[in-house]
């Protein structure tokens, strides 16, 4: 009879010790099943029935017993065996298998190495190089359990070889070799496919658990009662976290961890970055052999930011802890020798305070240091750009996470540019037919059509097809628009029936944009009536229009200085009923070469009102203050005593001590000269002539109107 018991659920077991240190490690068991190309597990049928306990400790498992009659009077009952439910069987079925298999130390090491290190409870799991290899350590296995009555079942590979080696009922074996389309096998809680040796929902996603961690935060420190209702934005959180979990069907990560166990030079790269709401680290290994390279994700952590706030540089500090500890873990359980480790961080703080004295920072920031630089060397920390920073996708959740299988098509949204785009694909594509040694027929002609593709123009087939099945859901095909040329000869498909591109996708932001340079920045119809050829997207004018505005090059071009904002007006240019030269600007310009007996040079004098702008000309024989002086008492006899006069402040006006504002007698200046030139003589210029030819300005200048008079019909 087999019959389950919660004993430390229901209290009658709590003075048994917990001993479950004692088991491996269960994330070390599963690196080590991932480290080489042939992989196999089983279990142990009933492993802790197999284990008989002493009589005197029978007493220790009573338990009592009505048969589903609560009337009855209960019955008491030992388990002569150790029983599932208690927390002592786990540890102590593990001792006894583990010495069971010590008892073959000396025959076969390496098969007991394999029992005591990688198996967990009753779960054996091993990868090794060969199949030659694996059938013969999985039968020495399997006799070494045999011999202390452990039976060896569900026997499960990625090889056909070793499960027909293994397994003596054929219709086991086909149960245990699944094709594609069948269900996966379930692995110490991970999902394995043995026919692609593949795995899925592994806790490889940490960045999607997170999530959940940190609504359910959020929903703590809102205080809220267990029968209260949530708040409408935790409740829309928690119901779109739970919307995505059947993404993660379409989750596949390989297993074998490529060239890791052949490599002589093995690199461990970890990955830390945090944010406000939580801290990540992501470990990966790096294998290189005969020039080539594969990098393979082994393991990730994820926190949740502690409730008290903490600063975004210890929150980074905290991450660089937790990936240095990660990767200490990692480090201790794979088989293979690490030959170097390099820590990767966005946070330049971090990188300073670990070249930095550890001293004089304080207690939070100080203990962390010190651990990482006992843990670790200097040198292997370094800084990587936030784009290109991996752990970014555990601390940084947004609304529509990207869950999804392997993929041989680039992320449209981190690129700026069609070229870098195209030629990211064409390196992918060139990874793909370097691994792809032939190309599976059947369902897989479309894979086969893709690795031909060469050019790269050529690329944007594969991303036009990804960018309508997104936005079209559409998986029959390119969509065209259908016109009304399909008989025209000599030109292209696409010039007959354009293909459609959905306005807002960023694959028509990037020929937009790649379009727009190509022709120079300049002419947008032109760029309309390129992309027309081939594409047909609806508001595309608008979009280049866009395109064109928001292109840096084009904003520069276009970019005029602005003008800066001209002063008020002095109160001298303001004072309304006063008598005209009240206040008065006086300036200089020439000189003028004049005919007397010689040539001799005159410069004009002009004054003008500050208030109603009217001008009086006169002429000076020399620059000196006594000829000013002469000038001025002139045109204080003429006109009237300024009240306050302003000049430029040239050495002659310095003598009457005025201040300085030139802008408003300067035009008065340019307008007087303006209209000298066209009425003096190129040559024989006398003082008659341009005192005459003065007056005559003055008279021009002061009969023009105050404002504008708009003549009314």
């Amino acid at each position: 009879m087999k019959t389950m018991h919660d004993y430390k659920q229901k209290g009658y077991m709590r003075r048994l010790k917990d001993s479950s240190d004692t088991l491996a490690s269960l994330m070390g068991v599963l690196i080590r099943f991932r480290e080489r190309p042939i992989a196999v597990s089983d279990d142990i049928r009933e492993m802790f029935h197999q284990v008989k306990v002493r009589l005197a400790d029978q007493p220790a498992l009573k338990f009592l017993w009505r048969d589903g009659d609560s009337s009855r009077f209960p019955e008491t009952y030992v388990m002569q065996v150790m029983t599932f439910g208690a927390s002592c069987s786990p540890a102590l079925a593990n001792y006894v298998k583990n010495r069971n298999a010590e008892r073959f130390v000396a025959e076969q090491p390496d098969a007991v190495k394999a029992i005591c290190e990688n198996t967990f409870v009753d779960d054996w799991l091993q990868s090794v190089d060969t199949g030659a290899e694996m059938i013969q350590l999985a039968a020495t296995v399997k006799r070494i359990h045999a011999s202390g009555g452990f039976e060896m079942r569900r026997w499960t590979s990625n090889s056909k070889q070793v499960i027909q080696a293994l397994e003596d009922d054929c219709e086991e074996l086909d149960k245990r070799i699944r094709a594609q389309d069948e269900p996966q096998e379930t692995v110490l809680g991970l999902w394995w496919l043995p026919g692609q040796d593949l795995l899925t929902f592994l806790g490889l996603l940490g960045f999607f658990n997170i999530r959940a961690k940190i609504i359910l935060r959020n929903i703590w420190r809102s205080n809220i009662g267990w029968d209260d209702d949530l708040t409408n934005e935790d409740e829309a959180d928690w119901q779109h976290w739970l919307d995505l979990v059947s993404n993660l069907n379409a989750v596949r990560i390989t297993r074998c961890m490529k060239w890791v166990s052949r490599t002589q030079a093995a690199q461990m790269h970890t990955f830390v970055d945090a944010s406000m709401n939580a801290y990540a680290a992501v470990v990966f290994l790096r294998a290189e052999l005969d020039g080539q390279v594969h990098c393979c994700l082994v393991a990730s952590k994820t926190r949740v930011a502690p409730l008290k706030p903490v600063s975004i540089p210890r929150m980074e500090l905290m991450a660089a802890v937790l990936g240095l500890r990660l990767a200490k873990c990692i480090q201790k359980e794979v088989s293979v020798r690490i030959h170097r480790r390099t820590f990767w961080t966005d946070s330049k703080d971090v990188l300073y305070w670990i070249r930095s004295d550890a001293r004089k920072f304080q207690q939070l920031v100080a203990l962390r240091i010190g651990e990482i630089l006992e843990e670790s060397d200097v040198d292997s920390w370094r800084w990587v750009p936030s784009a290109q920073n991996v752990a970014d996708d555990g601390t940084k959740w947004t609304k529509t996470p990207e869950i999804h299988g392997s993929t041989s098509v680039p992320d449209l949204q981190r690129f700026s540019k069609l070229e870098k785009l195209r030629a990211v694909q064409l390196c992918v594509l060139d990874s793909l037919r370097n691994i792809t040694k032939k190309v599976r027929l059947d369902g897989g002609l479309d894979l086969q059509k893709t690795l031909l593709l060469k050019r790269s123009n050529e690329m944007d087939v594969i991303f036009i097809r990804i960018c309508q099945e997104e936005e079209f859901y559409n998986d029959s095909g390119i969509l065209r628009i259908k016109g009304r040329i399909d008989n025209i000869e000599g030109v292209e498909v696409c010039v007959k029936r354009p293909i459609i591109l959905p306005r807002r996708h960023q694959l028509t932001y990037l020929l937009v944009e790649f379009h727009h340079r190509r022709y120079h920045h300049l002419h947008n119809e032109i760029v309309v009536n390129e992309l027309r050829q081939r594409y047909w997207a609806c508001g595309l004018r608008a979009l280049v229009r866009e395109v064109s505005n928001t292109c840096p090059a084009c904003r520069i071009r276009r970019t005029r200085p602005k003008p800066p904002g001209m002063g008020d007006l002095p109160i001298e240019r303001l004072s309304h009923y006063t008598p005209p030269f009240t206040f008065t600007g006086v300036d200089y310009f020439g000189p003028y070469n004049i005919v007397v007996r010689r040539r001799e040079k005159r410069w004009d004098v002009l004054f003008t009102c500050l208030t109603v702008r009217a001008v009086n000309l006169d002429i000076a024989t020399s620059l000196s203050t006594d000829s000013y002086l002469c000038v001025l008492k002139s045109f204080v006899a003429r006109s009237c005593c300024p009240r306050r006069m302003l000049s430029d402040n040239g050495t002659n006006f310095r003598g009457a001590s005025r201040d300085h504002m030139g802008g408003s007698w300067e035009r008065m200046v340019r307008s007087t000269k303006s209209i000298l030139s066209e009425i003096l003589p190129a040559s024989g210029l006398r003082k008659e002539v341009l005192r005459a030819a003065l007056a005559g300005v003055e008279s021009v200048l002061n009969s023009r109107p105050l404002t504008y008079v708009p003549l009314v019909i």
